[in-house]
């Protein structure tokens, strides 16, 4: 029977922490509140990530912990309405963000991740004003980290509508001597 009075009996069956709060509250005002202190990092745009984002969503929504949707997940979504340069819907993001939000009970948070290119799309406002997202994270850079390959392309239509969504995409789709065997070998990355 564990002991009362502020000591833990060190059978590790019996132990438990009675007075331990772990709770923890983040934003100026402490509006968004954790069950525990974890914030599980940005997972964005790669099939990894889209791979498996419900379950760790979910897990993360029922511990009450924050999670972080990664870059580009709206200029990588083929089905997303881009017009003007503006995100209008991005099925592939409102996926993510109720993944998280069915299992959500009061505690926790999502934060949607921004780059550059998200920035000139307007992904924040997107998420912010229609998703109602309550927490952002502003991407500066990449560091020292080399993420060349990290979107691999399989067609010259989806390497011509990244490089129109305002990525830099290599070989160059739009380039008359290397456009028009990209097809064949596949595209390198964006």
């Amino acid at each position: 029977m564990p002991s009362v009075g502020g000591t833990v009996d060190p059978d590790p069956d019996l132990m438990i922490f009675p007075n331990v709060d772990l709770t923890a509250e983040l934003g100026s005002g402490g509006e968004l509140k954790l069950r525990l202190p974890v914030v599980i990092a940005a997972m964005g745009s790669t099939t990894v990530a889209a791979n498996n984002w419900e379950h760790l969503a979910a897990g993360a929504a029922l511990a009450g912990v924050g999670i972080v949707v990664g870059e580009n997940v709206c200029a990588m979504d083929p089905k997303a309405d881009i017009k003007n340069g503006r995100v209008l819907r991005s099925p592939a993001m409102e996926k993510r963000i109720r993944a998280y939000r069915d299992w959500q009970r009061g505690y926790g948070f999502i934060a949607v991740q921004t780059n550059v290119e998200d920035t000139r799309l307007g992904v924040h406002e997107y998420c912010i004003e229609k998703l109602q997202v309550t927490a952002v994270e502003l991407k500066w850079g990449q560091g020292a980290k080399s993420i060349g390959g990290e979107v691999k392309l399989d067609s010259l239509e989806r390497a011509l509508e990244l490089k129109k969504r305002g990525y830099i995409v290599l070989p160059d789709p739009d380039d008359p001597h290397g456009g028009e065997s990209l097809p064949r070998r596949g595209f390198p990355g964006v």
